[in-house]
């Protein structure tokens, strides 16, 4: 568990707070700006990468595991298992397949990779795989950002943290299930944020830095929140409802000036 104060602490020595103040900046930013106080890793960002360290596979079957307790379900009884992730544990391997082996399941495994919308993406191809007659589809969204943020940059470094969760989608009645929903995609904006290099890496590459990712903040500013309203809007007019009908939105963004902008 780490929170905001352990970081500056890691990144900028005991006498952070002195520092931050001197350059006329709050030691309290990380949480009026990005929203966290506190999150898990599994990698203490700026040392070496350790491969003995959990990956998304470890976090997801133990989210599969826990799931399949909690409804007294046995691995034979999931028909297709889905794993969302930006964060593999291997270039090829298929990352759903290794939860499948780690957890017992026998069933169609795949991967879903879709940026920061990938939990979304997943979710209503979850769905539509029941809807294609799939009884019972496993979800599991699994992350381990804090192996690759710049650890120069401390608003990305604040924004990562890892885990794991697991859903179980099955038949429901005719009001169940997603009312309406609205993907899109802009590959174009890719460009404002620099994510890992080619694979596979060059050494010359790993030494440049270009392992890790940050984004343009000042950006994806301008250019989230107008599309963020575009989908929200697109899932509400499919559904036949107004945004005076909902009683909880939930946003998938990590920071929340950007919410509330």
């Amino acid at each position: 568990t780490i929170s905001n104060e352990d970081i500056l602490q890691h990144l900028m020595g005991d006498n952070f707070a002195e520092q931050m103040l001197a350059q006329g900046m709050d030691p309290h930013y990380p949480e009026t700006v990005v929203g966290i106080k506190q999150r898990y890793w599994t990698h203490l960002v700026g040392t070496p990468p350790n491969h003995e360290e959990e990956n998304c596979v470890d976090l997801g079957a133990k989210a599969v595991e826990q799931l399949l307790a909690d409804l007294a379900l046995s691995p034979d009884d999931i028909d297709c298992l889905i794993l969302a992730s930006t964060t593999p544990h291997k270039t090829t391997t298929s990352s759903a397949c290794a939860v499948a082996a780690a957890t017992g399941i026998q069933a169609p495994c795949f991967d879903l990779k879709a940026g920061c919308s990938t939990g979304v993406y997943a979710l209503l191809n979850a769905a539509m795989h029941v809807h294609a007659g799939f009884h019972r589809v496993l979800l599991v969204a699994a992350e381990t950002p804090s192996k690759y943020p710049t650890p120069q940059l401390q608003e990305t470094v604040m924004g990562v943290g890892d885990g794991a969760v697991a859903f179980l989608l099955g038949p429901g009645a005719s009001h169940q299930g997603p009312l309406g929903a609205f993907l899109g995609a802009d590959g174009e904006l890719g460009k404002l944020v620099n994510t890992p290099g080619l694979l596979p890496p060059t050494q010359a590459a790993i030494e440049a830095g270009e392992y890790y990712y940050h984004g343009n903040g000042a950006a994806l500013k301008e250019a989230v929140p107008v599309r963020y309203i575009d989908a929200m809007e697109g899932a509400l007019a499919q559904a036949g409802m107004t945004a005076q009908a909902i009683d909880w939105n939930i946003p998938h963004q990590v920071n929340r000036s950007l919410t509330q902008h």
